[in-house]
């Protein structure tokens, strides 16, 4: 699960959007769903921060994209794996991730709007 959340703009006629992603709430919320259910009251900045970028196409009558969204996960999972003679643990291991995305666009607030 992702929730990324950045800044935006739009280029091309309206075709074209470009996202810079700096929060991901998703993080936090994928970690309870994959089992983890010891209390976690050390929240930190770093469960959060995800920077990433993206880049989508606009339908032009439609508040339908289409596009692909990148970011970094910097120390987010603890990797456990056999090696042959013990379990080795790794922890703190950073995570990329790429997200192919069908949107509907549905904005809680607008910055700026030039009427065309």
């Amino acid at each position: 699960m992702t929730a990324p959340i950045g800044v935006s703009a739009t280029f091309a006629k309206g075709y074209l959007t470009t996202f810079l992603s700096f929060i991901d709430l998703g993080s936090v919320v994928n970690q309870r769903l994959n089992n983890d259910i010891a209390p976690n009251f050390s929240l930190k900045f770093e469960n959060f921060f995800a920077p990433g970028m993206g880049l989508f196409f606009n339908f032009r009558q439609l508040p339908i994209s289409v596009g692909a969204h990148f970011n970094f996960i910097p120390n987010l999972r603890t990797i456990e794996y056999f090696d042959g003679n013990s379990l080795v643990t790794e922890s703190h291991k950073s995570v990329t991730r790429a997200n192919f995305s069908l949107l509907i666009d549905i904005p809680f607030f607008t910055l700026y709007n030039r009427e065309k």
